[in-house]
């Protein structure tokens, strides 16, 4: 309930008039303080605790869900960002969005099975920071797009994306059990998938949030217009800046890539 509340927050902060909003600031408080109150709560539970705290002391683990934490919360934000773009941006339909997103999921599904067995000759600490590098180069690609960046670009680097995700979920939760006793897993299984949804849900919010600050700030006159659809020509006026702002948005994501490779290593 407090991460539910602390991404309400961040909701807020775009229906409300920014961060500095009383209504926002009173979430984010609210879901901090429920936030610490589980703490204390899992520390006097242990491992009854929906996440047992005490096993983020075993380093190899506390990694492990640090990486795959920043990891959900980049790529589930982009998860956000991709269809948006080529629908506000390029005016794609419905349809042909989720055709132009396809080969994330192809590069997926390939990067899963390779990454199992390079796994297994490596290790995680090989494979994991390969991943993370496969997923920043494509999101590095998605930084730059503008209203004609050509479809085969953008569409082989979704395809990176999908070997980067690949290539990192299913080696991160090895990596996470290496360190455990056999007892222990079943509490760091709940936990890693807890963490990793949680990150994907914060991580959603979060570059929504960064998206329509953006947004404003490049084209004030659209506000809570922008994801509607636009007459053609206000379309063709504003899509460069709406362009811009996905961008924007794309390099936090970007950033945030860099910190989880740094946790991965």
């Amino acid at each position: 309930s407090g991460v539910a509340t602390f991404v309400y927050g961040m909701s807020e902060t775009g229906a409300a008039g920014g961060f500095e909003s009383p209504r926002a600031i009173a979430f984010f408080g609210i879901g901090a303080a429920l936030i610490l109150l589980y703490v204390a709560h899992a520390r006097v539970r242990k491992e009854h605790a929906l996440i047992d705290m005490s096993l983020l002391r075993i380093r190899g683990f506390a990694s492990a869900v640090t990486a795959s934490l920043v990891v959900s919360i980049a790529m589930f934000g982009a998860l956000l960002l991709l269809p948006l773009y080529w629908q506000v941006v390029r005016n794609e339909s419905v349809h042909t969005t989720g055709f132009l997103l396809m080969p994330q999921a192809f590069g997926a599904a390939v990067a899963v099975v390779l990454a199992g067995r390079m796994t297994d000759r490596a290790g995680a600490a090989v494979v994991v920071p390969f991943g993370i590098l496969l997923a920043l180069l494509g999101t590095g690609v998605y930084t730059q797009v503008g209203t004609d960046t050509p479809h085969a670009v953008l569409v082989g680097a979704l395809f990176v994306i999908g070997l980067g995700l690949g290539a990192t979920n299913t080696p991160l939760l090895a990596a996470a059990y290496v360190s455990l006793s056999r007892s222990a897993i079943p509490g760091a299984t709940s936990a890693f998938h807890t963490v990793r949804r949680l990150g994907g849900s914060v991580g959603a919010a979060a570059l929504a949030v960064v998206l329509q600050q953006a947004i404003v700030s490049g084209v004030p006159t659209l506000r809570g217009s922008a994801l509607e659809p636009l007459p053609a020509a206000t379309h063709a006026r504003v899509a460069p800046a709406l362009a811009n702002a996905f961008g924007t948005a794309f390099w936090v994501a970007f950033g945030l890539l860099v910190i989880a490779l740094a946790a991965s290593l």
